[in-house]
């Protein structure tokens, strides 16, 4: 399950997450001949290792695995195949590049009339830039230990 955390496997480009940000929550799902033991005892070690995931201050980590058996119906090579979906809260980074990109768009109004030629209001656009920019506003948030107190801006 380490394995499935590693950097290399990510589907998106995030800074370090063993020294920056924290984990919302995690889903692993391994498929193929496993055994439940080997699993709840590999739980165990990572939760009491040195290299332990770095969780949210304000709730408890939530580390869920959902096992199935291997499908007879495709041949696979592997024995057992996994995959991890996790919220992290970089992701916010990620959504603040975006948003930094769009901003540059939106100034020179680039493809702008492209969609306003088809019905759409610039209003539309400015509202999900806000939107944007509350989602950013929410995982800096929730990295910190007073996030229940966190009120969102209006």
């Amino acid at each position: 399950m380490r394995r499935l955390r590693s950097q290399k496997n990510m589907m998106v480009s995030l800074p370090d997450i063993r020294t920056q940000g924290c984990y919302v929550s995690l889903l692993n799902i391994l498929q193929g001949d496993i055994d439940v033991r080997s699993v709840h005892e590999q739980l165990q070690r990572e939760r009491h290792s040195d290299r332990n995931i770095n969780f949210i201050p304000w709730g408890p980590g939530a580390v869920q695995v959902a096992l199935s058996k291997q499908s007879p119906y495709l041949k696979t090579p592997n024995k057992v195949s996994g995959m991890l979906l996790a919220n992290h809260t970089n992701i916010g980074t990620v959504f603040n590049k975006s948003a930094k990109q769009f901003d540059k768009l939106f100034r020179a109004k680039a493809n702008l009339h492209s969609y306003t030629n088809e019905g759409m209001d610039v209003g539309d656009f400015e509202v999900a830039r806000e939107v944007c920019a509350s989602i950013v506003s929410e995982y800096s948030a929730a990295e910190k230990p007073n996030y229940l107190d966190y009120a969102p801006l209006e």
